[in-house]
């Protein structure tokens, strides 16, 4: 990416990142970096991780964005305050993400929301390539996506239990619960002692959203919590049906009735009532499934993305608030 000011952006990404905190200590404070950031002329620093965010020294020597996609609970919130880093500002990928750190004591004005990208491209070639033959051995029947890991806050164990009451209706339900998390072993267990275990699946990190979207045919974000909003972008752009609690970070993208639908709650009871309103209802389930994909080219495109992008960085390096120009696409 090419700033206005013409200068490079000094991007460290994750390799980089966990290869300076395996330095020893008095490494860390070694000015090398300082200097090779002031001779190659670089404006911004970019990590995308609160862990990997550089020494004082460092950060001091220009600003430094920070990329934070899941909303922030109070530990972040804290060591974002207890910093006091003037040069520290925040990306996030939600209007209820920067709201939290907002709650939490983190200057406002010194957080953007900058959402996506989505590859629509991945989506389509890992339908192509049978990905859901693969991920499920018996897929003919309906197979809800679940965000992931799980979690006590993700909801993903009444979000196991609604399907498993949905199998009166339809026998063949299957279940994806991905990355593992430390609700997994639960839901097995769960699903086991009712006689329920082979309709799950639960696809470690080998396998993307893109895929998981490309198997499914509803995506359910049960959160009781905020949430992260990547696995409804990614629902959205493969045109499956989303249906999601009534939390701020699910309703800032979801309108009930009109690209998804939402749940009063997180009890079972309530979700699968929900699924089974649009595994039973097919006009429902491709209208809201249309209009979603059809939004998700504006709110999560990559030129979009790439536009904020710029914008973040170019005012950083200039000095201007950081997000100047900067439009939220899913509030347009």
């Amino acid at each position: 990416m090419r700033l206005k000011s013409e200068r490079p952006l000094l991007v460290l990404d994750g390799a980089a990142q966990r290869w300076l905190w395996r330095l020893p200590a008095p490494a860390l404070v070694n000015p090398r970096l300082v200097r090779y950031m002031h001779r190659c002329g670089a404006d911004v620093i970019h990590v995308w991780s609160l862990d990997d965010l550089p020494l004082p020294a460092i950060v001091d020597s220009g600003p430094c964005l920070l990329t934070l996609l899941s909303p922030s609970d109070d530990r972040t919130a804290r060591r974002l305050r207890a910093m006091s880093l003037q040069s520290v500002f925040v990306q996030t990928g939600t209007q209820s993400a920067r709201r939290a750190l907002a709650e939490r004591g983190v200057d406002p004005r010194r957080v953007a929301v900058v959402r996506g990208p989505v590859d629509f491209r991945e989506i389509n070639e890992a339908r192509s390539a049978g990905v859901r033959e693969r991920l499920i051995a018996r897929g003919d029947g309906p197979v809800i996506l679940t965000s992931g890991p799980a979690t006590r806050a993700g909801g993903q164990f009444s979000a196991a239990w609604a399907v498993a009451m949905l199998r009166q209706f339809h026998e063949r339900i299957r279940l994806l619960v991905p990355f593992g998390g430390p609700e997994a072993e639960r839901i097995r267990r769960f699903l086991a002692a009712h006689g329920l275990g082979s309709m799950l699946t639960t696809p470690r990190s080998e396998w993307g959203w893109p895929q998981l979207v490309a198997a499914a045919d509803v995506m359910v974000e049960p959160a009781e919590r905020e949430c992260a909003s990547a696995p409804l972008a990614w629902a959205m752009a493969a045109g499956v049906p989303i249906v999601g609690t009534a939390i701020r970070s699910v309703a800032e993208l979801i309108a009930s009735g009109h690209n998804g639908l939402l749940c009063r709650d997180a009890r079972p009871r309530t979700i699968a009532s929900t699924i089974l309103r649009l595994l039973d209802d097919s006009d429902l389930r491709r209208n809201v499934a249309d209009t979603a994909r059809g939004q998700a080219y504006e709110v999560f495109g990559a030129r979009a993305f790439t536009d904020n992008m710029r914008r973040v960085y170019e005012n950083l390096a200039a000095g201007r608030p950081i997000d100047e120009g900067v439009h939220d696409t899913a509030m347009a």
